[in-house]
């Protein structure tokens, strides 16, 4: 392996057969396996303090022990995972995530990951997200300087809900996106329990979604974004996006447009 790997793979799960199936369908359709770190973080119901498990010199597992019998939630787990990556490019994975042939040299490739940089990886569900919110980067990977500038892959404030808007907020504000339409994922939710549709708005969720999805769990996330959001973009960024809206493509305009609906709207 080399000294530094090109791509950290940070995946947190609640089910960690389901997790260390996808990481071998992963490391199987890698160019280059050995230049990947992949670094699971487990729920443990049995441990008291995070605890981790060395695989090989390259694949670790954490297991981040329950909070009052509960799972802390991805949000904990994607934070403690990337504060032991060694990269320049934290990629994030999902339980159900496929990938493709070769999608470590896609990704190590499609840009310069010492700079400032957020990848959005699009999936089978963009015709949903592009009706529904086609500014969120739900399938993100962040350059070391952006997780350095922040200090977090996602705010710690988030549970699971809104800490991808937020992501996304930070992301488009800054400029920072970059897309590459050969890069896309595969959502396969077979891989939780059977499915009566392929329709991401009609598919099952298992106990684990359930837990993401209640009402409760999402305004608790939609408040903390609305509360989180002023503070993170200063009256001169709010000036340079009005001018720069002026200018810009219709896509930029639609992502400023959110930017900037995103601290308004509590006023309106």
């Amino acid at each position: 392996m080399q000294n530094k790997p090109r791509i950290s793979v940070i995946h947190p799960t609640c089910r960690p057969d389901i997790a260390r199936q996808t990481r071998e369908e992963w490391l199987d359709l890698a160019s280059d396996p050995d230049s990947i770190e992949y670094l699971l973080c487990i729920d443990s119901k049995k441990d008291l303090e995070p605890r981790t498990e060395k695989i090989t010199s390259n694949l670790k597992e954490f297991f981040y022990p329950l909070k009052n019998e509960e799972s802390v939630g991805p949000v904990t787990k994607i934070n403690y995972a990337s504060k032991h990556s060694l990269s320049n490019c934290l990629l994030f994975a999902a339980d159900d995530l496929e990938t493709f042939k070769d999608w470590d040299y896609s990704i190590a490739n499609v840009t310069n990951w010492e700079k400032d940089t957020v990848l959005k990886i699009t999936d089978n569900t963009e015709h949903v997200q592009q009706e529904l919110h086609p500014h969120l980067i739900v399938n993100p990977a962040i350059s070391r300087s952006r997780y350095e500038k922040f200090g977090y892959f996602v705010h710690p404030d988030f549970y699971a809900n809104f800490s991808d808007t937020f992501l996304s907020f930070l992301a488009h504000k800054d400029d920072v996106v970059i897309e590459d339409e050969k890069i896309k994922f595969y959502h396969n939710q077979h891989k939780y329990q059977k499915q009566t549709s392929d329709h991401a708005l009609e598919r099952s969720l298992d106990e684990f979604q359930w837990e993401m999805h209640k009402r409760e769990s999402f305004l608790y996330g939609q408040e903390t974004f609305y509360k989180l959001a002023p503070n993170y973009i200063t009256k001169a960024e709010v000036q340079n996006l009005s001018e720069e809206f002026l200018f810009a493509n219709q896509k930029r305009k639609n992502n400023i447009l959110f930017v900037l609906n995103s601290i308004n709207i509590k006023n309106n």
